[in-house]
């Protein structure tokens, strides 16, 4: 299923349909499963150079990047992504992953926020991040809210005793 073959059959189809997603997302798929992640990043660049301001393309190749653990290029891909499409809460949710592994917190925190003022679809997965990188960063009262409003928005966690112990934890070590 995820062959050569099948990467040949899929790149010879965009040739002559260059612009249908299914079969691009096919393609990316089959580059992930088979672990070829610059074959990936080289597809996506040469669809730059035809649409340089793409925020799709731009995103799949961050994510590729921080797929393949180099977080430093995911994050300067992110934060060209961001710049090209700042109204994206997606692009900020996924920078402030690639901040975080690169414990640039401040910058994770900020990117976090962004994604919440922006109206991330899913807030309890950027305040779950929030809370783990305030807890990194050994901010105790920042981590402990961001773990409570993680909590308020999904109530039903199936982490959600962990997180509650957590929680106490951190306001004691306030006391």
């Amino acid at each position: 299923k995820y062959s050569e073959q099948a990467i040949i059959k899929l790149r010879r189809y965009l040739q002559f349909v260059p612009m249908d997603g299914r079969t691009e997302d096919l393609l990316m798929d089959t580059y992930l499963k088979t672990q070829r992640y610059e074959d990936a990043i080289n597809y996506l660049k040469e669809k730059l150079k035809k649409e340089p301001k793409n925020s799709r393309v731009l995103q799949t190749i961050g994510m590729i990047y921080a797929k393949a653990a180099n977080f430093e290029e995911a994050r300067k891909w992110f934060r060209t992504r961001a710049e090209a499409d700042s109204k994206n809460p997606k692009t900020f949710f996924n920078l402030g992953k690639a901040y975080q592994e690169r414990e640039a917190f401040s910058d994770a925190v900020a990117s976090y926020n962004k994604a919440i003022n922006l109206k991330y679809p899913n807030p309890a997965s950027v305040y779950f991040n929030l809370g783990v990188t305030y807890q990194k960063k050994g901010d105790n009262a920042e981590a402990a809210r961001a773990y409570e409003a993680y909590l308020k928005a999904s109530p039903r966690a199936s982490n959600a005793k962990q997180i509650q112990e957590i929680i106490k934890i951190k306001k004691a070590d306030l006391n």
